[in-house]
C-alpha cells in the first residue's frame, strides 16, 4: 500500500485497540514511559481514557486521553498521543529545574553563574503531553506531525477541562541495552 495514498484518522483508543496499541508500544523501545508495552496497563490507561471522553462537565483530576492513528482503508493503528489533564494527581510528579547559581569570590575578583538542577515534586501540576509514537513504516510522511498536533487541537477545543500551563517530557537518549546516560548519572541518585 502507498503510505502516500492512506486515508487517515485520529480517533480515541476504543477497548478493541488494546492489543494493536500494545503491539506498537513494544515497539517504542525503552524511552517512552507514558506509554509502556505492557497490556495490563494499557487496558487500565484506554479504560480512563474512555472515561475521560465521556465525562460532561465537571472534568475529573486525573482525566488522560489516549488517542490513535488508524488507516481507514486496513483499519490498522499506525500511532498513538496521549494528553494527561493534570500531572501529580494520585502521586507525585517529579522534574528537574535549572536555576543559576552565582559564584563569587571578591578575593580573586571571579564571578562565574553555574546552571544547576534542582528537583522539583509537583502536585496537582500542569497538563502533559506525551505517549506519542508512530510505527516506523509510517514516519517521515507527515502522519507523527497530525497525530502530534491533534493533541493540541484537543486541549484548544476543550480548553475548560485543562490547566492553561502545558509540559511535554522529551525522551531522553538511550543506548542499545535501554540504559539512560542521564538516569545513570542523574536521576538514579534521586529515585
Amino acid at each position: 500500500m502507498d503510505k502516500k495514498q492512506a486515508m487517515m484518522m485520529v480517533r480515541p483508543a476504543y477497548r478493541q485497540d488494546i492489543d494493536p496499541v500494545t503491539a506498537l508500544a513494544e515497539r517504542s523501545d525503552s524511552g517512552l514511559t507514558n506509554l509502556p508495552g505492557d497490556r495490563s496497563l494499557i487496558a487500565e490507561r484506554v479504560e480512563r481514557s474512555l472515561t475521560s471522553f465521556d465525562q460532561r462537565g465537571e472534568t475529573a483530576e486525573d482525566a488522560s486521553y489516549l488517542l490513535v492513528m488508524e488507516d481507514r482503508t486496513s483499519g490498522r493503528l499506525l500511532g498513538t498521543a496521549g494528553i494527561v489533564r493534570r500531572v501529580g494527581i494520585g502521586e507525585p510528579f517529579y522534574a528537574y529545574r535549572i536555576k543559576n547559581h552565582i559564584q563569587e569570590s571578591m578575593s580573586l575578583g571571579l564571578r562565574k553563574e553555574v546552571p544547576c538542577l534542582h528537583l522539583k515534586k509537583i502536585h496537582h501540576g500542569p497538563s502533559e503531553i506525551g505517549a506519542l509514537f508512530m510505527h516506523p513504516d509510517f514516519r517521515r510522511h507527515g502522519y507523527g506531525r497530525l497525530m502530534s498536533l491533534s493533541r493540541f487541537h484537543f486541549l484548544a477545543a476543550h480548553a475548560e477541562r485543562f490547566p492553561s500551563k502545558v509540559l511535554a517530557e522529551m525522551r531522553g537518549i538511550t543506548d542499545r541495552q535501554g540504559r539512560s546516560p542521564f538516569w545513570e548519572t542523574v536521576g538514579r541518585h534521586f529515585f
